[in-house]
């Protein structure tokens, strides 16, 4: 299912040579950058960035066009062809040809945030408990209590994932926030919204239901909820860094399931939430 959300265009006078390369440059730029935060190093990312745009290359051409020694050229090329962004032709001399970005960097960032969400989970467990920072919660209106309060305060960043009748129930508290400079990311699990999200908003749905919601707010709080109506229990997180890498790990799954394009608008969107650090 497609992502939506507003965007804007802008339009560059094509006369203005300098400023239509000024640019490409920065789009380029941008490019390396975002590869390098999905975990590539520089050789990497030239190298996958140079495969994309060119074709398929000889180490040699490819070492030559990105202007960095064969040696260095052949250790990316291994360990992109470990990670999958590379596939080895058949044949000799040994020519390579990148994995389409459509699939691959989505899958990349997927496994990032599910190796941030298992070492977060990890860190947690090892740390010394704190009644202060997680709190186990039983009851369904002692968790829309606490989800309605963090909402009301919430000016940065609102993430969540929960069945459409649950988003709908928080509707104008999730409208508030917005209007307040929040971030709204929703992912509707288990049907369509029942209401047009607001522009500026990022949201998208799958059929596919869930046992559990989340709520990830202003990268500080996050709270947990399973069970039906008669049984819901949930888990209430006051830390940052385990708040954060939970909203990653939501971000990296819509991506993965809503097979999000990475240079699109909304996977750029993605890719800027789930790097972030505010």
């Amino acid at each position: 299912m497609p992502i939506t959300t507003i965007t804007h265009r802008v339009n560059i006078n094509n006369n203005l040579h300098f400023i239509v390369f000024f640019n490409t440059i920065i789009l380029i730029t941008s490019t390396l950058q975002t590869l390098k935060k999905l975990g590539l190093t520089s050789a990497e990312a030239k190298s996958y960035d140079f495969l994309v745009k060119r074709g398929p290359q000889r180490v040699y051409p490819l070492a030559q066009g990105i202007g960095t020694a064969p040696a260095n050229i052949y250790q990316a090329l291994a360990s992109l062809l470990d990670m999958g962004g590379v596939v080895l032709l058949p044949g000799r001399p040994k020519v390579f040809r990148a994995q389409p970005p459509a699939s691959w960097l989505p899958l990349l960032a997927a496994e990032i945030a599910e190796s941030a969400d298992k070492a977060a989970t990890d860190l947690e467990r090892r740390r010394a408990p704190a009644k202060e920072e997680v709190n186990e919660i039983r009851g369904k209106a002692k968790l829309y209590r606490l989800i309605r309060h963090s909402l009301q305060n919430a000016d940065r960043k609102v993430i969540l994932s929960a069945n459409p009748e649950e988003i709908d129930h928080f509707s104008d508290l999730l409208d508030s926030a917005g209007r307040r400079g929040a971030e709204i990311v929703l992912f509707s699990e288990g049907g369509p919204l029942s209401f047009s999200p607001p522009p500026g908003w990022l949201a998208t749905w799958t059929d596919k239901k869930s046992d559990e919601n989340l709520w990830v707010v202003d990268d500080s709080w996050a709270m947990r909820t399973t069970g039906s109506n008669h049984t819901e229990r949930g888990r209430q997180i006051v830390d940052p860094v385990f708040a954060r890498a939970l909203g990653q790990g939501l971000l990296g799954r819509m991506a993965w399931v809503t097979e999000c394009d990475p240079e699109s608008p909304e996977g750029r969107r993605i890719q800027r939430l789930m790097g972030a650090d505010e």
